[in-house]
């Protein structure tokens, strides 16, 4: 297998309606015309029962073609965002090699607007799409919600949008509103009534209470439904005057409540699973070193203990947020050395499964941070493991001069000067990187676009030998290949720049990166540029 930063795939399943979910009638009349409208918020605090609506809708009504995308923090980033969407879509594109192609030289902003207008483009078909946003409240970028608002005022009528939002909206609709194609769900619609809490607790938590304490639940939670739960997993003493309603949702109190009522292996599997943004069988019996984690997944199952199925096929579930939280809360009580070796035997297991985002977290979480370093040069040392540079301390990656280079290069490619002075002033303080320093104020210069103090006469063909001298990594050469082809007149030396030009290409193919690939391929048109052979052909797609 290619190890390579994979798609989190469980992030693009639709999760699978929790069993005997109650019909919220009223919820469901409201998205009965789902397809005259472009975009649907649907608005609730956590636990309100917002993906149970849509995805028992869904299933019931048997739409066919629906993307789904869970988002988190780690998708409030313009490309990762992208390319989860991209992804999640590609099966309704007309063209999604060409889109592809595109998509694996984002380099800037500009070539994210290049993208986003390919897919308005090529998602015009006949066929109805309904693209669904689980957690967009983890969106908060600016730029990026730029984007998404373009995306969805300027797609075709045939495609259709469902956020789902802990908060307000960020992104305006006002011109959807005005021409009657929004549809709002609020906070207060999404609230049982009293009759839907009574058939929640009666026929979806099996729970067989009097009806004086029945009402006194539906009571205290106020139609939160992850409320409703909470208090019914913890009213087995049937004594609601134990609950402090002060603290509204009562959720540190009945979680405690619910592993104080469970067995010793059960609570021991769910606070040290909690580490795990999803699991199966064969993940949590690595982590925990047992052999029976079906059968306790299965007895949490029958419990309804906040276990969510992404992937009913594969069996890979995760925990409901605020039970996940909660949860994370009780693990971190363990000692230091219990807290790190979990997280360590997680981060093995996912670089097994070269799950490289989900291995480097759990690594940067107990900071692990030499490990996490050989990790993203293993994986090929490619654009997608440089944006994990950022959560190392400096310090740390001086350590590792090829490292070090990439990062300022991954900085300069995005155009953030701050960073690039950052890893250019600590080089320099550091003796190892004296045989590096005139390339590093190669790369600030290009990066500061200031060339009147810089003498390039100090450069010519031979320094291209000197470079393949360097104790550094093939990417961290070609880097240094690209920045100096730039300085040197092609004209003087074409056979040998067109030479480095080849080698740097075939660099890029080999370690499946984008940016050095596409600078390379950038330098070879300016060569034949220069020498008259440049063949212009018009895109069949105009931005």
């Amino acid at each position: 297998m290619e190890k390579d930063i994979k798609f989190i795939s469980t992030k693009l399943k639709m999760p699978a309606p929790r069993r005997n979910y109650i019909k919220r009638e009223k919820l469901i009349s409201k998205l009965e015309n789902v397809l005259d409208y472009k975009a649907i918020l649907i608005k609730g605090r956590a636990a309100s029962g917002k993906t149970t609506l849509v995805t028992s809708f869904i299933k019931e009504k048997a739409f066919q073609n629906v993307k789904w995308v869970s988002l988190d923090k780690g998708n409030d980033d313009l490309f990762s965002f992208w390319y989860y969407v991209l992804e999640a879509i590609k099966d309704s594109l007309e063209n999604s090699e060409e889109i592809f192609a595109v998509s694996k030289i984002m380099l800037s902003k500009d070539d994210v607007e290049k993208l986003v207008t390919m897919l308005i483009n090529l998602t015009k078909t006949e066929e109805e799409i309904i693209i669904i946003f689980d957690d967009f409240h983890n969106i908060t970028d600016a730029y990026l919600l730029e984007t998404i608002e373009y995306f969805i005022k300027y797609s075709g009528d045939n495609v259709h949008f469902v956020l789902l939002s802990r908060e307000e909206s960020l992104i305006y609709f006002g011109d959807l509103a005005m021409a009657d194609r929004l549809l709002e769900i609020n906070e207060e619609e999404m609230k049982f009534s009293k009759q839907e809490g009574i058939a929640f607790i009666k026929n979806t938590l099996k729970a067989n209470f009097e009806d004086e304490f029945i009402n006194e639940i539906n009571k205290v939670s106020e139609g939160w439904v992850g409320g409703l739960q909470l208090i019914t997993l913890a009213g087995n003493k049937k004594n609601i005057s134990r609950v402090n309603v002060v603290n509204k949702y009562m959720v540190d109190y009945l979680s405690k409540e619910i592993l104080d009522d469970l067995l010793e292996n059960e609570r021991d599997f769910l606070i040290k699973t909690s580490v795990l943004s999803y699991f199966n069988e064969n993940i949590c019996n690595k982590l925990l070193n047992i052999s029976n984690s079906k059968e306790i997944i299965d007895g949490l199952l029958e419990k309804n203990l906040f276990l969510i199925s992404i992937d009913e096929d594969n069996g890979i579930y995760r925990y409901h947020n605020i039970f996940s939280e909660f949860l994370n809360l009780e693990f971190m009580k363990n000692n230091k050395e219990t807290i790190k070796n979990v997280h360590l035997m997680a981060g093995e297991i996912f670089e097994e499964l070269c799950d490289l985002e989900e291995s480097l977290n759990h690594f940067l979480a107990v900071e692990q941070y030499g490990r996490a370093m050989k990790i993203i040069e293993g994986f090929g040392q490619n654009q997608k493991g440089w944006a994990f540079l950022n959560k190392i301390p400096m310090e740390f990656i001086l350590e590792n001069r090829s490292l070090t280079l990439q990062k300022f290069f991954h900085h300069f490619c995005n155009g953030e000067l701050e960073p690039c002075k950052e890893v250019f002033e600590a080089a320099c303080l550091r003796k190892e990187y004296e045989d590096m320093k005139k390339y590093f104020k190669c790369l600030m210069t290009l990066a500061e676009g200031n060339y009147e103090d810089f003498d390039i006469s100090m450069f010519d063909i031979s320094i291209f030998e000197e470079i393949d001298k360097l104790d550094i990594s093939n990417v961290s050469k070609a880097i240094l290949y690209l920045i100096i082809a730039t300085f040197l007149p092609i004209s003087d030396d074409y056979e040998e720049i067109n030479e480095i030009t080849e080698k740097n290409i075939n660099i890029g193919k080999n370690y499946k990166n984008p940016y050095i690939k596409y600078y390379a391929l950038n330098q070879k048109a300016q060569i034949k540029e220069e020498l008259g052979e440049l063949v212009c052909r018009t895109s069949k797609f105009s931005f």
